[in-house]
């Protein structure tokens, strides 16, 4: 997926995929910041983000 997120939210993105269910990983990450990034939490962080997930089946 491709998305625009705060600074300050990327950490608490990557905390909500890793520890929620169904088991997520993050196979890839690329962040990118706006042109003339200044002082924390200006502007918005272009995120492309590849995960993968891990279901167990019916038992």
């Amino acid at each position: 997926m491709s998305f625009e997120i705060p600074q300050t939210g990327l950490q608490q993105l990557l905390y909500d995929i890793e520890a929620g269910m169904p088991l997520l990983f993050v196979d890839q990450l690329i962040v990118q910041t706006p042109a003339g990034f200044g002082a924390p939490g200006e502007g918005k962080l272009r995120i492309l983000l590849t995960i993968s997930g891990q279901w167990r089946g019916a038992k």
